[in-house]
């Protein structure tokens, strides 16, 4: 095992990994991916967990029976009761590890959004939309593992980025989103997207796009493009839905798997987009996905048709991560799974959802999903959460504040508990702009909540629970 030069990660303090003593778990040291047969995060038990240590040295390995396994996040050192690597299995291997990512949904990651870490590969810095095209053309003939550093400015695109090598990062140098601006021919334009998506391990971060027909950003799970990651995007005004994971419904067997999305907003400039087929991520076949700390505003329909979700996994997703989202003045608010499309597990929770014509969190052939410590507002319609179809089974929906009822339709089954579904307008501090937070305790809210291993903070950060048990809803009322 030699160290792997490679540096494509973000490092993430304080986080604690207990790894099972003697399990299978395998490393690649070519890409950095460890695969964890079974790991502990903040004491809650997951199975099959991917991560990606990019920086790292051995610092020892003993033959004999496998010994615990734990990580020290003080020292960065990483003891694996055994590892398979290259074809043969070590024990008791001892990692010094200096940058990493947890790329499965499993993650516990702060509230606030961090910087991204500075680029450690090639950097190439343009400043005029013919510098971008050409520093794309330039990473992809590399074979990728390159930073692109926009200077603040305007970007004009004639012609979508097509991105078809790996490890390509493009960024704002200064990191203000709002200073880099890359944009199309506008919504009936014709250029139809921003980034066109075919390589693995892309990131954008830190600048604005939008003003195209189709998608901001289309993640090509039919090309197998693994492990995108967005951060501090402003998405705004595209002809369709904003950003989009598409596959092949002919060959399920490729998707993209374990994307990261946060830290970004989603926004019609004009309060409403312009046609009902529009949305703000719209993922299918997209497996081990997480959507956090990101904002929805506007995702309006202006016709009789619905828009999509906000935010919407389906067409055999599964395992989406769901978390501290707002979304506002929308039609519909979070989707796993649609009419027979379904979605498979995964966890919607600390989400504040304010819609205006449907529901704000629906499960539709959704199985074994968690829908836990949400607060949804909805007007103009019944339900705040629906759980739908036969197909959607072993569903559980607990501690979520609403206005707004959580119903079964159509042989859905479900277990529900801790629900409170009688809030009105004065129970929050700001509905109508997605401020969910509490304006006063609530006797029948505060400390009213399961205790849930899964759920150890809330939508700002804040830990659960303040009092004797947690708070119902996204917000733990912490005497403010």
């Amino acid at each position: 095992m030699k160290k792997n030069p490679a540096t494509r990660a973000i490092a993430i303090a304080g986080l604690g990994l207990a790894i099972e003593a003697g399990a299978m778990n395998t490393f690649d040291d070519a890409t950095g991916h460890l695969t964890l047969h079974t790991v502990t995060v903040d004491g809650v038990i997951h199975s099959n967990v991917a991560a990606r240590i990019d920086a790292y040295s051995v610092l020892d390995e003993r033959a004999g029976m496998p010994g615990p396994t734990s990580f020290d996040p003080g020292s960065g050192v990483l003891r694996l009761g055994s590892v398979h690597y290259d074809g043969n299995t070590y024990t008791n291997v001892t990692v010094r590890v200096d940058d990493y990512a947890l790329q499965h949904a499993t993650e516990r990651a702060p509230a606030p959004c961090r910087a991204l870490a500075p680029p450690k590969n090639v950097v190439i810095e343009v400043s005029t939309a013919a510098d971008l095209v050409a520093a794309v053309s330039e990473a992809n003939s590399a074979g990728g593992n390159r930073t692109i550093a926009l200077a603040d400015g305007v970007y004009e695109l004639s012609a979508p980025l097509l991105v078809s090598a790996p490890d390509i990062t493009v960024r704002g140098a200064s990191g203000d989103r709002d200073a880099v601006i890359i944009h199309g021919a506008g919504m009936t334009g014709g250029v139809m997207h921003v980034f066109l998506v075919r390589g693995s391990r892309f990131t954008v971060a830190d600048l604005s796009l939008g003003g195209v027909a189709n998608h901001g950003i289309q993640i090509q799970g039919e090309h197998e493009a693994h492990e995108p990651t967005v951060h501090n995007v402003r998405f705004a005004d595209t002809g369709e839905q904003m950003l989009k994971v598409s596959y092949n419904r002919n060959d399920m067997s490729k998707g993209s798997n374990r994307g990261v999305v946060q830290c970004s907003l989603f926004e019609y400039t004009a309060g409403v987009g312009p046609q009902y087929y529009i949305g703000g991520i719209d993922a299918h076949n997209a497996a081990d996905w997480i959507v956090r700390n990101n904002t929805f505003r506007a995702i309006r329909s202006p016709e009789s048709r619905l828009a999509e979700h906000a935010i919407h996994f389906w067409s055999a997703s599964r395992n989406t991560l769901v978390e501290r989202n707002i979304i506002v003045d929308s039609d519909r608010g979070i989707g796993f799974g649609l009419g027979n499309r379904s979605h498979l597990g995964g966890t919607i929770r600390n989400n504040m959802v304010y819609t205006t014509r449907d529901v704000g969190i629906g499960l539709e052939s959704s199985s074994g999903t968690r829908v836990v410590n949400n607060s949804v507002y909805t007007v103009n319609y019944p339900n705040a959460i629906e759980y739908r179809f036969s197909a959607t089974e072993n569903a559980f929906i607990a501690n979520n504040l609403t206005r707004g009822a959580i119903a079964r339709r159509d042989d859905a089954t479900a277990t529900l508990a801790s629900n409170h579904t009688s809030a009105t307008e004065a129970d929050f501090e700001d509905p109508t702009n997605g401020n969910l937070r509490l304006a006063t305790p609530i006797a029948s809210v505060i400390d009213q909540a399961l205790a849930l291993p899964d759920v150890r903070d809330d939508i700002d950060g804040t830990p659960r629970p303040q009092g004797s048990a947690p708070d119902i809803g996204a917000h733990e009322w912490s005497g403010r």
